[in-house]
């Protein structure tokens, strides 16, 4: 069978790491679970330098329109580099040029099917409303009849899918996750160093994306605590690029103008690799308080590495949390986030290394990419 997958990846290869989010991270770890049985291809929608896949086919149209693409049948040229797909895969429902792909479909016997990715959660619509919902009555809706189905992350993001639209049928294919036990062998020494002290380090990695990620929640609600507790014992780490949708710079600089400790709160910027890994090994808890989620990589990088983990039930992630047995699942406010921070100060640290150990092995058991990838389109 011939796969392609159509989405806004966007790889750098000067730096060897992904650009662009989610998308860029899980789109070709899921091709390249694929491949294993079929044959595979990413179109991206963006410039993009093509990252280590191995024989996937890749190509960039970031320099052709939705009215190029809708003229001129992009299925012709498509045919002569890697053949007609039986299925297109295309990522978010937002991508304009997907829609030329999806009109060109039917006549090639194409079957189509589309992930939302979070982008129809009732938070995630509530953001330019009125433009999102201008574009999926004129414009997405116009395709709809094309679709053969959605792809949902998760049975949270099924039901969302079905609320809207009713009589589309919706398969779940979701995220995995790659075997990192080399990477959790390479830094055992920070497990053993951690163990040995008192102090609890709250770690995030992620945008610095102050709507979306929760990110405003999670440092109010960190220096609330740290201010009614009068806490000595935790720290919060956060990793991350700025995001300027949100210009999350300006909110904190308003953050440091309020604290005098500025150890509380140590902002590394964004990592990659191995530094990024060495640095989750160095985390007692993960946390993530997004408002919405389809289904973060973040979260399940830090199950693989044996970090317990924090969610809010928004993530999509709480019943994961809850069948590992490895976290915490914790309303995104300020208040239940606050009291989550002064119960977690007094816990013993063998209590978050038995529900690391436990995340460790659902993730080896359950989530990684080979499996994800053998989940049909039916």
């Amino acid at each position: 069978m011939k796969i392609i997958h159509i989405a806004a990846v966007r790889f750098n290869s000067e730096n060897n790491h992904i650009e662009g989010g989610g998308l860029s991270h899980s789109i070709p770890k899921l091709a390249m679970a694929q491949s294993k049985k079929n044959s595979l291809g990413i179109i991206t929608t963006r410039g993009s330098s093509k990252p280590n896949i191995g024989n996937i086919y890749w190509k960039s149209i970031s320099n052709k329109s939705f009215f190029d693409l809708l003229l001129n049948d992009p299925f012709n040229e498509l045919n002569r580099e890697f053949g007609i797909p039986d299925i297109i895969h295309t990522h978010d429902v937002y991508e304009l040029k997907s829609l030329a792909f999806i009109f060109h479909a039917k006549k090639h016997n194409i079957r189509v099917f589309i992930s939302p990715r979070g982008n129809l959660s009732d938070v995630a619509l509530s953001r330019k409303k009125l433009k999102k919902m201008i574009y999926l009555y004129f414009c997405f809706n116009l395709f709809l009849s094309k679709i053969n189905g959605f792809v949902a992350l998760n049975d949270g993001e099924k039901r969302i899918i079905k609320n809207r639209y009713k009589k589309k049928n919706v398969i779940i294919i979701g995220n995995g996750v790659d075997n990192n036990d080399n990477y959790f062998n390479k830094y055992r020494r920070n497990y053993i160093e951690k163990n040995k002290i008192s102090e609890i380090n709250i770690g995030y990695i992620g945008r610095l994306e102050i709507h979306i990620k929760g990110i405003d929640l999670l440092i109010r609600s960190f220096l609330n605590f740290k201010e009614t507790f009068r806490d000595k014992s935790a720290k919060l780490t956060l990793i991350g690029a700025h995001s300027k949708k949100t210009n999350s710079i300006n909110f904190f600089r308003e953050i440091e103008n309020q604290i005098k400790d500025k150890s509380l709160i140590d902002i590394k910027g964004p990592l990659f690799n191995d530094d990024k890994f060495s640095e989750i090994s160095k985390f007692d808890i993960f946390v993530h308080p997004s408002r919405t989620e389809g289904m973060p990589n973040a979260v399940l990088e830090a199950m693989s590495m044996g970090i317990p983990c924090m969610v809010s039930p928004q993530t999509n992630m709480g019943p994961i949390i809850n069948a590992a047995d490895c976290g915490w699942v914790v309303e995104n406010d300020e208040e239940s986030l606050s009291n989550f921070f002064a119960e977690i100060i007094n816990i013993d640290k063998k209590v978050l290394q038995r529900k690391g150990n436990n995340g460790r092995e659902y993730s080896r058991k359950y989530l990684r990419w080979e499996m994800i990838g053998e989940t049909p389109y039916k």
